[in-house]
């Protein structure tokens, strides 16, 4: 009958835009999923190539602009000893050292820092205490009277929990150097240490952690 028919075909025409509305959603997610693996692919080729060429112009240590490295520091640190001396131990011909103790009085961290800046007199080391107010962020505000005295236009913001090798601050620098970057981070690797005692925390009774790698990742921000 003709009212069969006209079900027939309106139930065929259901079908068609169902499969038409299918093949429309399939189409989508396909170039979707193309523009992201693609986008992936020339990220990861484009930045990694870039990072490669950076790294592989060495560092003249005869033309390195000196750095001021701000170290905020609350409360002490289990390995806070071996972590500070190694800033001590930079191989790189001038920086200071500037540390920001978050206690205005009877910092427990005081005594630590100023027995490696009298066992380590050729580095050039200050102490700030006390926090200044300007704002909510409350590492601002313990480093922001360091970040005025500053001496030198590079700065290296670096936690009192970090452990650097020796020649990660020459990497940073030589990276920095490049007109199209900005900014230099490092990109800190977890590294598990014994101690005797957490305030008495020295080389000769830690067992030596691996150093190597620890500055080979970096994660450039170019202008």
């Amino acid at each position: 009958s003709s009212r069969e028919m006209e079900e027939l075909n309106d139930l065929g025409s259901f079908k068609l835009a169902a499969s038409a509305g299918s093949l429309l959603v399939l189409c989508f997610y396909a170039v979707y999923v193309v523009v992201h693996v693609t986008a992936l692919k020339f990220g990861k080729r484009w930045l990694h190539s870039r990072t490669r060429a950076l790294q592989s112009r060495p560092a003249d240590p005869t033309n390195l602009p000196p750095v001021s490295i701000i170290k905020p520091i609350i409360g002490f640190d289990p390995n806070l000893r071996v972590n500070l001396e190694t800033f001590f131990r930079l191989d790189y011909p001038n920086y200071e050292l500037l540390f920001c103790l978050a206690e205005s009085d009877a910092s427990p961290s005081l005594p630590l820092v100023t027995q490696l800046m009298n066992t380590y007199p050729s580095v050039e080391a200050r102490v700030f205490q006390g926090i200044e107010m300007v704002g909510v962020n409350p590492k601002i505000n313990n480093m922001i009277s360091a970040y005025r005295a500053a001496k030198y236009d590079l700065l290296w913001i670096c936690d009192s929990a970090i452990l650097t090798p020796p020649h990660s601050l020459s990497e940073l620098v030589s990276h920095i150097g490049h007109p199209q970057v900005a900014l230099v981070h490092q990109v800190a690797r977890r590294l598990t240490v014994f101690s005797s005692s957490k305030h008495t925390w020295t080389p000769s009774n830690a067992r030596e952690p691996s150093l190597e790698g620890i500055s080979e990742i970096f994660l450039f921000m170019t202008l």
